[in-house]
């Protein structure tokens, strides 16, 4: 039974698709309008989307210079501070 509920199912919707009437409908400029800017907002939202992959890829890979210049301030404690002192 369950081998043929797909093919009895498959079978009901070709039917169903094949003796369906033409449907004569057309696009005015409300319905174009309104793909228009869904398509917009589609591109812009995956532009948005493809920026921050990018910027966190980006941020993976950069090198830190806060880290860099805080072992620099690092040695002068060591030393004694400003360096007046030597």
């Amino acid at each position: 039974m369950k081998k043929k509920l797909p093919a009895i199912l498959y079978n009901l919707v070709c039917a169903v698709l094949l003796t369906m009437p033409a449907a004569h409908a057309y696009f005015d400029p409300g319905v174009t309008s309104m793909l228009v800017s869904s398509l917009a907002a589609a591109a812009l939202a995956i532009g948005l989307c493809w920026k921050f992959i990018v910027a966190g890829i980006r941020k993976l890979f950069k090198k830190d210079k806060g880290a860099a210049d805080e072992s620099d301030d690092s040695d002068d404690e060591i030393s004694g501070g400003d360096g007046e002192n030597q």
